[in-house]
């Protein structure tokens, strides 16, 4: 989960001049990165109260793939 917020992070900090992220889309990937950190946290230190987090963070996932995909597929 901790390499998938790294990984997301990392998109969103490449397409901070908009070459390949709208800024609707950056802020997506912002919110699953935080989201998923937050939850591998919880996973990591059996904490329940950061574990509801990946029920909020997986819809974000599946959003932020698909975003993802439409931006690679845009490209010129």
């Amino acid at each position: 989960m901790l390499a998938l917020a790294v990984l997301a992070g990392a998109a969103c900090g490449a397409s901070r001049h908009g070459t390949l992220l709208r800024r609707w889309e950056v802020v997506v990937g912002w919110l699953l990165a935080a989201t998923i950190t937050a939850s591998g946290i919880g996973y990591l230190f059996l904490s329940p109260a950061l574990t509801p987090i990946a029920s909020i963070s997986l819809p974000l996932l599946l959003l932020w793939i698909a975003v993802l995909g439409a931006a690679l597929s845009r490209r010129p």
